[in-house]
């Protein structure tokens, strides 16, 4: 009888004799293994024609055979070795003893056992039986709780011809040279929030959007990388100069994509990111030239409007059938190109507002205006006609806080000084030194000694021996006042010349010294015509949070807050009209469109990206099954929700996807008999604060809502497939625990779930019922899809009794109406949410 001999992990020196399926994995498996390396439902093993067949379940860590790593099923020879997580096993196909022989009880975590009494027998084998009485039903693969699919940006970068440097130099030093490299490399990643996940001797492989997403990961990992350029060009020479190498260079690769995000390790366990993403990262570095960066096809089209980028062309991936389209990364754009405006629909109250604003300060009355939003529902584009309505009757100064910007103080004011001066990057030093005291010029000649070394201290640039001596002898607090007293002298000398707009976007990224100027700018604003203007998304813990409560207390009377709310439907197909993509689409696939937006700018315009560059989609069909799916949200529209749900606390981002899974609205009584949350009530608090989910009704049944659709699909986006099937199966027993006596009522949606869970013959059973239902109403189309569906769960049962009755019905259906059915017709999504309401 076919057998395993276990030479490591928990188990070492048992052996099992397998006749019938042997499911392997962390928890309710038939044979469990306490092991966090394992998936919930990692491998199986069963015997095939007088051997044994190895099925990998897709596990995260993956299953080993002989040091390879399988897909799928692989046939078992004897003397194979079986790994996954700490635990070997070796095949035995003819075992000579089996007096002691131990099998795990089916479901039972294993943990090593005592050295048996001298005297005691062996325990007799029992092997696990297929086909036994009382079988257990085989389960199937489901992933961890921790697994999850994320959107990630990779970037790998490694050192040109380091195994070269052995040959000249001596090992302590190529452990220096190589050592400092890869120092300052990581430096880099993590100044703009990478995290470095392996260092590989002489290279790193590093991560932006794990373990937290940012909407600019891409940008974020293009910034890094240049960065690294940099500083490696710079230590190149340092190295040339210490040890007469001129060949030290490096390459750096970039790619975008979904990964899958789990544990590996073994003394030291960590969450990583695997997949073909990862993988094409490490391609594109081995394939750039020394010196450059190249970066793949999605991390280019989130760099295009800010980055200057060369086509390399396709490029042939070893182990994969498709090339990869890539760029080289050249440099950011030293002046960008502004978009054109799109047309602005459905404001017409704001721009009033607007325009009384402009007025006001025309007439020589500061002011501070939040507009205050959502990502996406068109602050930016409103911040751009007022600067349209303010144009010729105001100086205008413009700053951006940027999300990684802590690591850059003053960040948005040292931006619009630069503007303001005409200072292009790259320009000479001296080149800027003069603008910078040619603008300042307006200054009377007793203040400027008092504001250009602050001031060029903003712009990093190298001051006279007298003005250095001055700002080394201030503490680091005086240092910081002195160059507001100057940033606010300078904003007071053109406010003297007329009136002044100081405008600051996305605030609630601002660093506390960029809000600490904005506060003493707020005094100037009662004193002369200078306009404060914030565009803000409403975070409690962010800085941009303390100047608004700082305006609301002490500036009331100068403080203007415009909120913007969605956009009305009309607003949103005239805005969508306006797109050119829009043309090739139906007037259906609009209104899809529409609907998945709820009002929000961005979010209508990247869905309409999805829906035009989608092949998948499908003509004629609903909302539901299309632009919901995971694979409609763009990388950035993907990357913007999931920010969102990351900054929430562990337990109540596990309970937001669980919520998401129920429905865009859940009862409270349901998502407690689904969710593992030790406190439901506590985190339901957490993510009404988060703004995630809103209070539908408290009587007589507390429910809630997500406050946006998509929001509800990034929650679900990280869900691995298996575990959502396991979630839609929970769901669907706890309707039928909840309400035993109206399960008539409830009949398509516990299909719904049922169908998407592993509980098939439950989906097969309801399905029917409801199709029955159905027909009983005379609603033909409606009888027609859910038999339809029924038809296909037994087909994949190989139910051929249940078949046959559903065909039956079906026939019955057609002689009875003489219409053709439309159930061939119907593509259903098995992870497509559940239907609203």
């Amino acid at each position: 009888m076919p057998s395993l001999v276990v030479t490591a992990g928990p188990l070492a020196g048992r052996r099992f004799e397998v006749d019938g399926r042997l499911l392997i994995g962390r928890v309710n498996a038939d044979l469990t293994i306490d092991d966090k390396l394992l998936s919930r439902r990692h491998a199986e093993i069963r015997p095939v024609d007088g051997g044994l067949e190895l099925e990998d379940h897709d596990s995260l860590n993956g299953t080993w055979v002989n040091g390879e790593r399988i897909a799928g099923t692989r046939t078992l020879a004897p003397g194979d070795v079986i790994e996954f997580g700490k635990t070997s096993l070796e095949v035995e196909l003819d075992p000579a003893d089996t007096d002691n022989t131990v099998l795990a009880s089916v479901g039972e975590a294993v943990q090593p056992e005592p050295e048996p009494e001298p005297k005691r027998e062996p325990e007799p084998a029992r092997a696990v039986h297929a086909s036994s009485p009382t079988p257990v039903t085989p389960k199937r693969h489901q992933s961890s709780p921790e697994d999850e699919l994320r959107p990630v940006t990779a970037l790998f970068a490694d050192i040109v011809g380091s195994t070269g440097l052995g040959e000249r130099l001596a090992s302590h030093e190529v452990k220096v040279v190589v050592g400092e490299c890869v120092n300052r490399m990581t430096r880099a990643v993590e100044r703009f929030g990478g995290t470095v996940q392996a260092y590989m001797g002489d290279g790193i492989a590093a991560f932006f959007g794990l373990p937290l997403a940012h909407e600019d990961d891409p940008e974020r990992a293009a910034r890094a990388a240049l960065t690294i350029v940099d500083v490696i060009t710079d230590y190149a020479r340092e190295v040339h100069a210490a040890w007469g190498i001129s060949d030290f260079n490096l390459r750096v690769g970039i790619n975008t994509g979904e990964t899958a995000v789990g544990v590996v390790g073994h003394a030291d366990p960590q969450s990583v990111a695997l997949g073909d993403t990862t993988n094409v990262a490490a391609r594109l570095q081995s394939s750039a030239e020394p010196g450059t960066i190249a970066v793949g096809q999605a991390t280019a089209q989130s760099l295009v409007h800010a980055f200057v980028l060369e086509p390399l062309g396709e490029l042939s991936i070893k182990g994969r059938d498709r090339g990869v389209e890539a760029w080289r990364l050249v440099c950011t754009q030293t002046a960008t190109q502004a978009a054109p405006l799109t047309p602005l629909v459905g404001r017409e109250e704001e721009v009033r507002r607007l325009n009384a604003v402009v007025e006001e300060l025309a007439e020589g009355r500061g002011q501070m205006l939040f507009l205050l939003g959502d990502a996406g529902i068109g602050k930016t584009r409103l911040l751009a006609e007022l600067r349209q309505l303010a144009t010729g009757r105001v100086t205008w100064l413009e700053g951006r806080c940027l999300s990684y910007g802590t690591e850059f103080p003053y960040g948005p004011l040292v931006q619009m000084l630069r503007v303001w001066v005409g200072s292009e990057e790259g320009e000479p030093e001296l080149l800027v030194r003069t603008k910078l005291r040619a603008m300042l010029g307006l200054l009377p000649a007793s203040e400027l000694p008092n504001v250009l070394p602050y001031l060029s201290r903003l712009l990093s640039l190298k001051l006279e021996a007298d003005d250095e001596e001055r700002i080394r002898s201030h503490a680091p607090e005086e240092l910081a006042s002195e160059i507001r007293r100057a940033y606010r002298t300078w904003i007071a000398s053109l406010a003297r010349q007329g009136p002044v707009v100081v405008a600051i976007e996305d605030v609630h990224w601002a660093d506390p010294s960029t809000r600490e100027i904005a506060e003493d700018l707020l005094e100037l604003a009662d004193l002369a015509p200078v306009l404060l203007v914030a565009t803000f998304r409403l975070d409690t813990a962010s800085e941009g949070w303390r100047l608004r409560l700082r305006v609301l207390t002490d500036y009331a009377h100068r403080a203007i807050e415009l909120p913007l709310t969605p956009l009305d439907d009309e607003a949103a197909r005239q805005l969508l009209a306006t797109h050119a993509r829009s043309r090739s689409l139906k007037t259906s696939e609009l209104e899809q469109i529409v609907m998945g937006a709820e009002g929000n700018p961005l979010y209508l315009e990247e869905l309409l990206n999805a829906f035009a560059d989608n092949a998948d989609f499908l003509p004629g069909l609903t909302w539901a099954p299309t632009v919901t799916q995971a694979r409609t949200l763009t990388p950035a529209l993907e990357s913007l929700l999931l920010a969102r749900i990351d900054r929430l606390p562990p337990e109540a981002r596990k309970l937001a996807q669980t919520a998401a899974l129920v429905g865009r609205s859940f009862r409270l009584r349901v998502l407690e008999h689904v969710s593992e949350s030790p406190d439901v009530e506590r985190d339901l608090a957490v993510l009404l604060r988060a703004d995630i989910i809103r209070e539908l009704r408290r009587y007589p049944d507390p429910e809630y809502t997500f406050k946006h659709g998509l929001l509800r699909r990034a929650c679900l986006t990280t869900l691995p497939p298996s575990r959502r099937r396991e979630l839609y199966g929970s769901v669907g027993a706890a309707l039928e625990t909840l309400f035993p006596d109206s399960l008539d009522d409830h009949l398509e949606i516990l299909a719904h779930y049922f169908s998407r869970s592993h509980d098939l013959p439950k989906a097969l059973e309801y399905l029917e019922r409801a199709g029955a239902k159905a027909s009983e109403l005379h609603a033909v189309a409606q009888a027609g899809e859910l038999l339809g569906r029924a038809l296909k769960v037994a087909e994949k049962l190989e139910d051929d009794a249940g078949r046959q009755r559903v065909q039956q019905r079906l026939d019955e259906l057609r002689s009875r109406t003489g219409e053709q059915l439309p159930y061939l017709h119907t593509h259903a999504d098995p992870e497509e949410p559940a239907p609203e309401g």
